[in-house]
């Protein structure tokens, strides 16, 4: 599979999951008994499908990006950033889907539901088992579009090092530019006046111990005179 293809294969992934998502949704709201006022239970469920069909919606749109960066001038780099964004995603959804609707918590309160209430909720819950069951399938085929398209970037990105290298000789981490901060530090710059400067300083000192040295031999002279 080519990286198009990946991504061609993800996005159709994440719209089948957005279709299992929504008939979830129209069980959940839609076969509510229209003879009671609802349902604490009904309304949570109302509420994290909601957010989860927002996460697909972000996924989607970030892989779409992703797939029409590859095509015609390849942009990686906008591909491998859609990349991470549908990856977050999906694993945010992981994480919430199965906290808030197939967690024990979940999964009891849908029981405790089915048997305490009346025949109307018996019902209501049994559309909402049927509705939640494929979601899960959908999912997994999400899981592994999106390991199929972090495999082939992977690919796609070792073969251009690779090329690079054999046309130039040069490792494709050797070419990035090199930032300032980069750069080794050579030390302070020397140049011809602090040279000047150096060394007329060492002069003036040597100077200076010479005089000393002369006026010392005159004292010892002047005392032995005497």
């Amino acid at each position: 599979m080519t990286l198009v293809s990946a991504f061609r294969e993800l996005n159709e992934r994440l719209g089948a999951l957005a279709q299992g998502l929504d008939n979830l949704l129209w069980a959940v709201v839609q076969g509510q008994p229209e003879t009671t006022s609802g349902h604490a239970l009904a309304d949570r469920h109302d509420a994290v499908t909601n957010d989860l069909i927002g996460l697909v919606k972000e996924a989607q749109s970030a892989a779409q990006t992703g797939y029409k960066a590859l095509l015609g001038p390849i942009n990686v780099r906008i591909a491998r950033r859609s990349l991470l964004i549908c990856q977050e995603r999906h694993n945010t959804f992981l994480v919430y889907f199965h906290s808030e609707l197939l967690g024990l918590e979940g999964i009891d309160a849908l029981n405790d539901m089915a048997y305490e209430q009346d025949d109307e909720w018996f019902q209501w819950v049994q559309g909402v088992r049927d509705a939640l069951s494929p979601c899960i399938s959908l999912f997994n085929s999400v899981s592994r579009a999106l390991l199929s398209c972090w495999r082939d970037l992977t690919e796609h990105l070792s073969g251009a090092a690779l090329a690079q290298m054999s046309l130039t000789g040069v490792p494709w981490f050797m070419t990035q530019p090199t930032t300032e901060s980069q750069k080794p530090s050579r030390g302070p710059k020397t140049t011809a006046n602090n040279v000047d400067s150096h060394t007329i300083d060492n002069r003036s000192r040597s100077q200076r111990a010479t005089e000393t040295e002369v006026d010392n031999d005159t004292d010892t002279d002047r005392t032995c005179s005497h």
